[in-house]
């Protein structure tokens, strides 16, 4: 029994034995399959042993793998569509695994494309491309474009022939109603004689078609006739409005269809837009909605606005006031319409008052005939005299009464006239008579009723209660001579125009004629001769100046120090001083024990000093000088 046992059990050893060895005995090639060019794996390449006639296909990363080969010498065979054929001896050892790394060569097109992607994009629009096929071999060559997308509906020409170095034009059309959403790809492929091909990858973006989405904006610029409409584009839709506008009706949800009247807006990149609505009538009340079209149909804004129509005041502003006549009672405002006012105005004018610093229609109130812009003026009556008068153009319709925002202000407050001495002309010595000049600088308000010369032998400042000479037919401004006769022989005349109106009489400067032995100072009040009385102690020069008849006056005397001053400083318009004389004053120096003390003024230095008196060893020069007497 035993020995069977050992019989049986040696028996399977021998078959385990055998297995073994026919496993150990066979060998596998494993390798993988190139771009010759890139040196990238190739993909789905057909792989084919011999002898054997095994066969397998190279995955995503290019390998391939024979097993269960028995040890010798094998040739792998390699295709690819598009590509060139190569092959490799291998050996297979048993117990191995061989490694067989082999290199495919891309065919090349002949006949290629410009470039290798048309894209379309998003845009609606865009349905038609175009790219560029170029013959490189030595030969005419015949092509054909493979397409098998729906939504490329036309590829012109599909095929043809193309002349060596030539270049031809392919245009593809698409239809994005076909589209999907979202991304949408595919190839032509372009195949030249069955030895060569190109692919080029089409894209588009696909949308659904979808109506435009709006809003309705606020109405503005409302008139009595009409209004600015405005609406807003939230979504422009898919494919975009061709075309946007408002509509607008008595009845509330206008459509285009129930419409006063259909407003489009111009076609720009602004999302929102305005229509101007024109034609209303006066207190009516308008709904407006938004709207836009494309292929989808007419889209609306889901809300609307309402508004009514109203009147609108027109503007006005005034420019000035001139023409002031007092003697009239009058002045003349004008004003300017810058906005005629929805309805226009019927009627404008000017409004003013002396009480009122922002006057109405209810203080005083002059209209004025015309329409339309412009200006227009008009004549204010029964002013009153010494008032500050406020003045405001108006303009009035159906909106009520509009003033100027400017307030204009004038016075009627009386002004004199202002006057001038000229001087004289013509002056005759013989006959004491010349021709005295006068300016009119102002007329006054009211102007002057009357002008001429007011003259006196006895007073400096002569008034119309001295000798006057007035002058006739003339008015208004400006320069005015006239000669006059029978001046005294015996005294100066002192000489200066006037004029006189309602406010009072002015008078310019005096002059004085026939003086050649002193001359009239009236800044100072005095008279002062045109020669040094002489030279010698104060006693004497103080007597000589007293007892002087100069002119025929008999009041001369020594000039204080104040009036001696003046004299220095007017030392040219008088003229005969000694340039480095010594000139006496009759002001005495203050203080006890200075009465035989008086001041002299140095003319070559403008100093002043004093000096004893008492017993006449001093010597200076002295002029005389008198008071005018009003």
């Amino acid at each position: 029994m035993k020995r069977l046992f050992y019989i049986l059990l040696a028996g399977l050893l021998f078959v385990a034995c055998d297995d073994i060895n026919e496993e150990i005995n066979v060998g596998r090639i494993s390798g993988v399959v190139s771009d010759k060019n890139t040196g990238e794996p190739v993909a789905t390449v057909s792989a084919v042993l011999s002898p054997g006639g095994n066969s397998t296909v190279t995955g995503s990363d290019g390998s391939f793998e024979f097993v269960d080969l028995s040890p010798g010498e094998y040739t792998v065979n390699i295709n690819k569509e598009g590509y060139k054929s190569n092959d490799k001896v291998v050996t297979v050892a048993a117990n191995q695994t061989t490694q067989a790394h082999l290199l495919i060569e891309r065919i090349p097109a002949v006949i290629t494309a410009d470039r290798t992607e048309l894209d379309f994009g998003k845009d609606y629009g865009v349905n038609t491309l175009s790219f560029n096929i170029v013959n490189n071999n030595y030969e005419k060559l015949s092509w054909e474009m493979v397409n098998n997308c729906g939504w490329i509906t036309d590829v012109s020409p599909k095929s043809g022939s193309l002349a060596y170095g030539k270049t031809g034009t392919i245009i593809v059309k698409i239809d994005r109603d076909l589209l999907a959403d979202g991304n949408n790809t595919t190839v032509l492929v372009l195949s030249t004689e069955g030895v060569g091909s190109t692919e080029i990858t089409v894209k588009a973006y696909g949308q659904a078609k979808k109506k435009a989405v709006l809003n309705t904006l606020e109405v503005s610029s409302i008139t009595a006739t009409t209004a600015v409409l405005t609406g807003e584009i939230v979504d422009d839709g898919y494919p975009k409005y061709y075309e946007r506008g408002i509509v607008y009706s008595e009845q509330s949800m206008p459509t285009v269809e129930q419409t006063l009247q259909r407003l489009t807006a111009t076609m720009t990149d602004d999302k929102a837009y305005s229509c101007q609505a024109v034609g209303l009538t006066l207190g009516k009340t308008y709904y407006v909605r938004a709207y836009a079209v494309n292929e989808m149909g007419v889209a609306y804004s889901s809300n609307q606005v309402s508004f009514t129509t109203a009147a609108v005041g027109g503007k006005v502003t005034i420019i000035g006031v001139d023409d002031i006549n007092l003697t009239d009672h009058t002045a003349v405002a004008h004003g300017e319409i810058l906005e005629l006012g929805d309805p226009a105005y019927t009627e404008r004018g000017f409004v003013y008052s002396h009480t009122n610093s922002s006057p109405t229609i209810y203080n005083n109130i002059v209209t004025v005939e015309g329409s339309g812009k412009g200006t227009f003026d008009a004549k204010l009556t029964d002013l009153v005299r010494e008032a500050t008068y406020y003045v405001r153009a108006y303009v009035k319709n159906e909106a009520g009464v509009v003033y100027s925002d400017k307030t204009m202000t004038f016075s009627t407050e009386e002004t004199a006239p202002e006057v001038e001495t000229l001087g004289a002309t013509d002056i005759d010595e013989t006959t004491h008579s010349a021709t005295l000049w006068m300016n009119i600088i102002s007329v006054g308000n009211p102007p002057y009723t009357e002008i001429g010369f007011v003259y006196s032998t006895e007073y400096s400042t002569p008034t119309i209660l001295d000798n006057k000479a007035y002058w006739e037919g003339f008015y208004g401004a400006g320069k005015i001579g006239g000669r006059l006769e029978g001046f005294s022989s015996e005294k100066a005349t002192y000489i200066r125009a006037y004029a006189t109106n309602s406010r009072g009489t002015v008078y310019g400067e005096t002059i004085q004629l026939f003086t050649p032995d002193f001359i009239v100072i009236p800044e100072l009040g005095i008279a002062v001769q045109r020669e040094d009385i002489g030279t010698g102690d104060y006693y004497s020069m103080e007597s000589l100046c007293k007892n002087s008849t100069v002119g025929g006056f008999t009041d001369w005397r020594l000039p204080t120090k104040d009036e001696m001053s003046a004299l220095y400083n007017l030392r040219d318009k008088i003229g005969g001083f000694v340039a480095t004389g010594r000139y006496w004053c009759s002001t005495q120096p203050s203080g006890s024990g200075y009465s035989k003390y008086r001041y002299y003024l140095e003319f070559s230095s403008g100093e002043w000093d004093d000096c004893y008196i008492g017993d006449g060893q001093y010597k200076r020069y002295a002029r005389a000088v008198r008071t005018l007497t009003e």
